[in-house]
């Protein structure tokens, strides 16, 4: 089996996944970069990315610079025919993006040009689509902007939340490298430009995105809440504290109340309801506590029913 000669670049479990399945095909990395050791937590405890932790079992040589550029003569010496690149977390320069002969492969969770930008997986489950995928394509100047190796389309299931879906698309990914770069390397493969007009953008996801307005409709809310779990996870407060919903679904029987009001359905459910239809609320977590099953928290907190959350 060929040995190819590149560089992974990645941070986040998406990428972790991806590195870990390529090192079990046999595809060994000259050298990985990720993102330095960041505090995380309540206790601010010093926190390896989760590429670290793969390279690191497995005994591959690992950089960590606060920027890239630091790096170059490094990347340099290794003498890479390409890069492999996956949610890192820094703009690569032109001057890194040009040093393979073979260019830098960014692996994007998206049927790009649709969901540019950090937060694709989110978008998707928050949009409601049916169908997301992922697209590798070789490294411009401009962020998920240049030509097309290849894409392969996944279906979204009404269940998948960010890490479920994270976790599907990252394998997918590692298969697709397999069988596309070789292509790329014997010239075997057309580049596909990327249509301008279905270009569509997401943001860096904050904190104050994921408090939960009840005068949306249950199945809006229903997806910020697989959208934004772990993190941020979505919110509202009771009592002037914050309460996280963690699993809901949708309630379709009929009710009349104003939105945000809780109610308990026939099957003895924690229900909040919204401008249209209401959420059943499956697992939640009270600030200051664990998370609880519905049943659970209704044991502890019976004065939640009849309650507007806010």
């Amino acid at each position: 089996m060929k040995k190819f000669k590149f560089i992974f670049i990645g941070t986040s479990e998406f990428a972790a996944i991806i590195i870990d399945n390529l090192i079990k095909n046999k595809w060994q990395p000259l050298l990985v970069i990720t993102q330095p050791d960041k505090k995380t937590g309540r206790n601010q405890i010093f926190t390896s990315s989760p590429v670290k932790l793969i390279t690191q079992k497995n005994k591959i040589k690992i950089l960590s610079p606060k920027k890239i550029i630091e790096v170059k003569s490094q990347i340099i010496n290794v003498n890479p025919e390409f890069i492999i690149v996956s949610s890192y977390g820094q703009i690569l320069p032109s001057e890194i993006l040009n040093l393979p002969p073979f260019g830098c492969l960014n692996v994007h969770p998206s049927l790009l040009p649709l969901y540019r930008g950090p937060s694709p997986i989110q978008a998707a489950i928050l949009n409601g689509d049916k169908k997301t995928g992922v697209t590798i394509l070789k490294m411009d100047e401009k962020i998920d902007h240049g030509p097309i190796l290849a894409k392969e389309k996944i279906t979204i299931d009404k269940n998948d939340t960010t890490p479920s879906l994270s976790k599907k698309m990252a394998e997918l990914s590692s298969k697709l490298i397999i069988k596309t770069v070789p292509l790329w390397l014997e010239n075997k493969i057309q580049t596909q430009t990327q249509d301008e007009k279905r270009a569509s953008y997401t943001k860096i996801i904050d904190k104050k995105d994921s408090l939960i307005d009840w005068r949306g409709n249950a199945l809006e809310i229903e997806h910020q809440v697989r959208a934004f779990l772990p993190w941020p996870g979505s919110y509202t407060f009771w009592q002037n504290k914050q309460l996280k919903i963690i699993k809901a679904k949708i309630y379709s029987d009929n009710f009349e109340l104003e939105p945000g009001r809780v109610f308990k359905t026939e099957d003895n459910e924690i229900a909040v309801a919204t401008s249209k239809k209401a959420l059943i609320v499956k697992k939640l977590q009270i600030e200051g506590k664990n998370p609880a099953e519905d049943q659970d928290f209704l044991r502890g907190y019976p004065q939640i029913i009849g309650s507007i959350l806010h």
